[in-house]
């Protein structure tokens, strides 16, 4: 199933069953989050969008020869405003640092359309 194909299931089921009545209105709002996530387009996040993400997963793509170590990380910032992205604890250490974004890694917010390890 793509994505798209899940948005229309989505959407179908809560116009079948009357969600967004009373008293679904909870399950309406958590399906409507799920379908603008599903629908929002995954571009590569910006440097200023990352340094907002403190503490935060992002999926990252390395545009060089380290391409085996992309994978999910998470955006860390120390004292000094020094920002990277470390892998996500139990996978390999290595940390991703922000001066070379751009040129060396891309980060998104999930894997882009493809990818193995959604």
């Amino acid at each position: 199933m793509d994505r798209k194909e899940a948005i229309l299931r989505i959407k179908d089921h809560m116009e079948h069953h009357g969600i967004g009545k009373y008293p679904h209105l909870k399950l309406k709002e958590a399906l409507d989050m799920a379908i603008a996530a599903l629908s929002q387009p995954n571009e590569p996040l910006t440097s200023d969008e990352l340094r907002e993400m403190d503490g935060q997963p992002v999926y990252v793509v390395p545009e060089n020869e380290y391409s085996e170590l992309g994978g999910w990380c998470v955006i860390s910032a120390d004292d000094s405003d020094d920002y990277s992205c470390a892998l996500v604890p139990g996978t390999d250490c290595w940390c991703w640092r922000f001066e070379a974004y751009g040129e060396q890694w891309l980060a998104y917010r999930r894997p882009p359309e493809g990818e193995e390890d959604t």
